[in-house]
């Protein structure tokens, strides 16, 4: 083989192999939901590039003029993740767009509730019952095109068991989490920041309440079908007999 054919067999040999790098060397990874769960939702405004409060939103779902519009996060519990979705264009959002593929905020194991404060929505919550923790993070951090103002990012372990849920209370002060396991609810403030302070255990009495008697004189629990005043046995003329309520019928009963 000449000099020339040598070189012609590298240079295939070099774009083949060089072809091959491009098709391998980047993994995408697809856009899927995995076991979702918890639900929160944001209204951002596409002008401003800012989350604003909820009520902005609020029946301009159909209204395409408008710049603002809802903003769907969901909890992926198999994943440990928190993912976005534009409900105005229907476009679940890549919370970075330096890493191939789709992205998702990452949180801790399970995650069971997610909570975005309607008035200050900057800030936004996460119990995860794997971890038994509450985290907060920038909103912001759910769209590559939101902006906003510098947020902690933190998170709080509760002490004696995981959270099943996640509420907040109708000042916007405190976030409430019930802990099962330990038949107890977590009071949990919320800082000027938006960062959570050291939550407080409230125990829950689990003690089942003695079963309540009937009074005397009324028909037993087995047998009360009918109401009292409606014993068939009672002797009364046409006047003055109650009149039963409607879909009650009159039958003999033994009254205890």
């Amino acid at each position: 083989m000449n000099s020339r054919g040598l070189r012609l067999s590298l240079a295939v040999a070099i774009s083949l192999v060089l072809s091959a790098c491009q098709q391998s060397g980047t993994l995408v990874t697809p856009v899927r939901f995995d076991r979702p769960r918890a639900l929160g939702f944001a209204c951002f405004d596409t002008g401003s590039s800012l989350f604003v409060e909820l009520g902005r939103c609020e029946g301009l779902e159909e209204v395409d003029s408008e710049t603002v519009g809802l903003t769907a996060l969901i909890a992926q519990t198999a994943r440990g993740e928190v993912a976005a979705v534009d409900l105005r264009t229907g476009q679940v959002l890549d919370s970075d767009e330096r890493v191939p593929g789709f992205t998702f905020r990452r949180v801790g194991v399970d995650p069971v509730a997610i909570v975005v404060p309607p008035n200050a929505p900057a800030t936004t919550y996460v119990a995860s019952r794997g971890s038994r923790k509450i985290e907060w993070m920038p909103t912001a951090e759910f769209r590559p095109d939101a902006v906003g103002p510098a947020s902690p990012s933190g998170e709080i372990v509760l002490p004696r068991g995981a959270p099943a849920d996640l509420a907040l209370s109708a000042d916007g002060t405190l976030l409430f989490a019930p802990l099962p396991d330990a038949s107890a609810l977590a009071q949990i403030p919320i800082l000027a920041d938006g960062s959570l302070g050291a939550p407080t255990l409230i125990d829950l009495d689990d003690t089942l309440p003695s079963p309540a008697l009937a009074p005397a004189g009324h028909l037993s629990s087995s047998a009360c079908v009918l109401p009292p005043p409606t014993c068939a046995s009672c002797r009364a003329s046409s006047r003055d007999r109650p009149t039963p309520s409607p879909g009650w019928r009159l039958r003999p009963r033994a009254c205890s």
